[in-house]
């Protein structure tokens, strides 16, 4: 029955599996303070003060990013009001339209059954669950991207018929390319740069560079980036909305800060895509080897990922979220390997039938140790060398859900025969799935900062921020009150409290120096702040070492 509904309404069910993956919580909600808590303030900046050109910090425009992700968070705000849930709504949205498209993208460079398998193994991957649940612009950036591509696969679809059409999806492809500076600024560069082989190589197949709608919609989709530019020089009368932004690109392209090493991917996409990057490995090496069929796209299937791969290694700044605009073709590329695993494993060449037998039996092994592992850690079971803390227990039961249907795999391979085709395939998905949704629904998903959360929520602190403006008194840089950036701060947990407070303080007052605090009014007090000073002060509470004060 179940088949049934999928192959019948396989939008709708994608739809559902990925919007439990990602809605799943226990109810309580907080923000990273970077990047989730910069992003949400920004965004509610721009509604209070109906200011949709600047990107600010306490009134200082900053310029340093582009503003599409706090327009849309904005836009969220408007229509449903300011919380870090509602901040990460975009994301989410964004995330479940990327595995629609990733569906839409396989069943047209493969087939139905691998389309759906990869939009579920999106799902799947740890780095994208958790970037979808975040107040970022990754996962809309991805989401502009698949559209763009998916725009290219319907023209090419229509071939020299439906002229109309086909430039209609042309504007569309192109005009992604704007909206993805607009969303994430230069980054956008990257994929444009991966996707020309296919542009070019491809052309006789495709026809793209001769599509006028894709020039069209170069045009149009640069409209509201380069308007939002030139209409934020014109309001400062000045050229420095668009040197910060391109200072931002000669920083990140020659600072060593974010540098954790050339070859950090190499390791890095694995372990936040475990266990599927494996299969990607095998799925591209089966279609490489499998490329005497046009229905491949191999530059687009190979050479785009493979070339975006390069290009973000060779970048200085590497973070773990740059590569998730890989993650679609890692999914469509590990939905071939694992539904073709059967007939690698009958080809008996270079003994790969032993290889994929031992490297089942490993993921098996694995699944039995985290079932034992998960329940030694329920029953309290001391185990030597290892100290159970309250928070390692909140993760037995995750132990045994990852680990029960992963520990049948060897199971269900051996008897995949008796089984309904490629229901051995669910041995794989089962675990992944109920342990992710086990993660939202206990709130590790969700509440990034309970013990923030939490302290600011106390009787006491809440009765006064809800009721009054609160100042910030802070030890400026340099003295400067007026130019100021949560960058500025070099101790990172007052600059990460600092954003935090001023998020989740719903009346924001001004920054002032100590001395200026006017009488009868509030300020949350830096804990850098000499307590000599607070002796005239009443202390009404403390959130991270951060006091709320009242001056008489």
């Amino acid at each position: 029955m179940i088949s049934s509904i999928i192959r019948k309404h396989p939008h709708l069910s994608l739809l559902l599996l990925s919007a439990l993956l990602l809605l799943a919580t226990n109810g309580n909600h907080s923000l990273l303070a970077h990047d989730e808590g910069y992003y949400a303030m920004q965004a509610r900046w721009i509604l209070e003060t109906q200011d949709w050109l600047t990107p600010q910090w306490w009134g200082t425009p900053n310029y340093d990013r582009t503003i599409g992700i706090q327009w849309l968070i904005a836009l969220i705000y408007k229509l449903l009001g300011i919380s870090d849930f509602n901040a990460r709504l975009p994301s989410i949205i964004s995330c479940t339209i990327s595995v629609l498209l990733t569906y839409q993208i396989g069943k047209i460079t493969f087939n139905k059954k691998i389309a759906f398998l990869a939009a579920i193994i999106l799902c799947l991957m740890p780095i994208w669950i958790f970037e979808g649940r975040s107040a970022t612009q990754n996962t809309a950036l991805v989401c502009v991207e698949l559209l763009g591509i998916w725009a290219l696969l319907r023209a090419e679809e229509l071939g020299t018929k439906q002229k109309n059409q086909k430039i209609f999806w042309g504007i569309l492809a192109g005009s992604t390319f704007g909206l993805g500076f607009l969303i994430k600024g230069f980054m956008i560069i990257l994929p444009g740069v991966a996707i020309i082989p296919y542009l070019i190589f491809k052309n006789k197949q495709h026809r793209h560079l001769t599509n006028v709608g894709i020039y069209l919609g170069l045009i149009i989709g640069v409209i509201p980036a380069t308007l939002w530019l030139i209409l934020s020089c014109f309001k400062y009368n000045s050229l420095f909305p668009v040197t910060d932004l391109f200072g931002k690109l000669f920083t990140l392209s020659a600072d060593n800060t974010y540098n954790p090493g050339t070859f950090y991917y190499f390791w890095n996409i694995p372990l936040n895509t475990f266990p599927w990057a494996l299969f990607s490995v095998i799925g591209f090496l089966y279609v490489w080897f499998s490329r005497t069929s046009q229905k491949y796209h191999l530059s687009l299937l190979l050479g785009y990922p493979t070339i975006l791969f390069l290009l973000l290694c060779i970048f200085r700044t590497r973070t773990p979220y740059y590569p998730l605009q890989l993650l679609p073709f890692m999914a469509i590329l590990a939905a071939v390997g694992l539904f073709n695993l059967e007939n690698i494993y009958q080809m008996r060449k270079y003994k790969l039938n032993k290889i994929i037998f031992y490297v089942l039996n490993v993921f098996t092994i694995l699944g039995i140790l985290l079932i034992i592992a998960g329940s030694l850690i329920i029953l309290d079971i001391t185990i030597p060398g290892i100290a159970l803390t309250s928070q390692i227990k909140q993760y037995g039961i995750l132990g045994i859900i990852l680990g029960a249907s992963w520990a049948t795999i060897i199971t269900t391979w051996q008897k995949r025969k008796l089984l309904p085709d490629k229901y051995w395939l669910l041995s794989w998905l089962i675990s992944p799935y109920l342990a992710i949704t086990t993660l939202g629904f206990t709130g590790i998903l969700g509440d990034r900062n309970p013990g923030f959360k939490k302290e600011i929520n106390q009787e006491n602190i809440a009765e006064i921020i809800y009721s009054y403006p609160i100042n910030f008194i802070i030890d400026v840089p340099k003295n400067n009150l007026v130019d100021i950036k949560v960058q500025d701060y070099t101790d990172v947990d007052i600059s990460k409290h600092f954003l935090l407070l001023s998020f989740y303080t719903p009346k924001l007052g001004k920054i002032l120096p100590i001395e200026n605090l006017p009488t009868e009014s509030y300020a949350w007090i830096n804990p850098k702040i000499s307590k000599t000073f607070l002796n005239q002060y009443q202390i009404i509470g403390t959130v991270k070492n951060w006091q709320l004060i009242h001056k008489h």
